[in-house]
């Protein structure tokens, strides 16, 4: 798993020694074969799931194996039905339906990984960060790739989603690339650890960001512009090649229900009514009957009593 989403073994806080060698020093291959490899990937751990079945386990164990098979099944099922988006995404899990949105993309998660989550607490460390610094520049280039591959199957984030995306890319550059925080987060790391040479390290990771992670931002900002007039402003995923069935097959994964969008909807304003009734009769109880139960419940909140 940590060969296909090398990142996520950072978030966890789970080194080399467990992810495996050189783990923490890649990132994930977010190109069009980088994506096929996740999925073929997925398939395989899969398999060697089903295998466990067959084994000798505990009761404790096959409850484990229960709830690892119906995460990685669920996460599966998508990429199953269609050519476009991103297996194995946010988290290391959720599938994403595009390769570049405001939320989603190693632009959004790489930079969060390396600040937040990567530890620095040696040379060896330092020379992991900046060999994933290295890699993001060809990362944002392999991505491009997946974006015009997704966009000739006819899919691509909607126009408030790209803006928004091509504004954060810019900003992320708008700066010299030593006040970056990719940099100040590293130097603070280093000297929070005492890490030997830690300003030749620094210098090392400014030059990467200027001479290849800030024109790699730059490209993939310039090409979302470029295609900005091909997008749409309606957001839902029913517009897209087999939206319907890709809908329903994210209610399964993100939820591990196969009730339907319908019946989902109809249980929350069920809800919505039954909590409702409970608060008006409660809001009744203290004397206050007049207005909705928004309206009261405003009210109540600014009550000094």
């Amino acid at each position: 798993y940590f060969e296909l989403r090398p990142e996520i073994a950072s978030y966890y806080g789970v080194p080399d020694e467990v992810a495996g060698a050189g783990t923490s020093s890649r990132l994930t291959d977010y190109s069009v074969a980088g994506e096929q490899r996740k999925r073929a990937g997925l398939k395989s751990l899969l398999d060697e799931l089903a295998a466990l079945r067959e084994t000798n386990l505990t009761d404790r164990q096959r409850i484990s194996l229960k709830l690892v098979e119906t995460v990685a099944t669920n996460a599966f099922v998508p990429a199953v039905m269609v050519e476009w988006g991103s297996v194995l995404g946010e988290y290391g899990n959720w599938f994403s339906p595009y390769a570049v949105s405001h939320l989603t993309g190693p632009q959004v998660e790489v930079p969060m990984i390396l600040e937040d989550k990567m530890t620095v607490r040696n040379a060896t460390d330092a020379e992991a960060y900046l060999s994933r610094l290295e890699a993001y520049a060809g990362v944002l280039d392999g991505l491009a790739g997946k974006v015009a591959h997704d966009l000739e199957l006819g899919v691509i984030a909607p126009d408030f989603s790209l803006d928004r995306a091509i504004k954060a890319l810019e900003s992320t550059i708008s700066g010299p690339p030593a006040d970056h925080s990719l940099i100040s987060s590293f130097r603070f790391k280093m000297t929070e650890n005492a890490v030997a040479d830690a300003a030749g390290f620094e210098s090392r990771a400014i030059a990467v960001l200027e001479e290849k992670v800030y024109p790699a931002v730059s490209r993939l900002a310039d090409y979302l512009i470029d295609l900005r007039p091909m997008t749409t402003h309606t957001a839902g995923v029913r517009r897209l090649p087999d939206g319907a069935e890709f809908y329903q097959a994210m209610i399964t994964h993100m939820t591990d229900t196969t009730l339907s969008a319908e019946e989902i909807h109809a249980i929350g304003l069920a809800e919505v009514e039954r909590i409702h009734g409970e608060m008006d009769r409660l809001l009744q109880s203290i004397g206050d009957s007049q207005g909705t139960v928004g309206e009261r419940m405003s009210k109540l909140l600014s009550d000094p009593k």
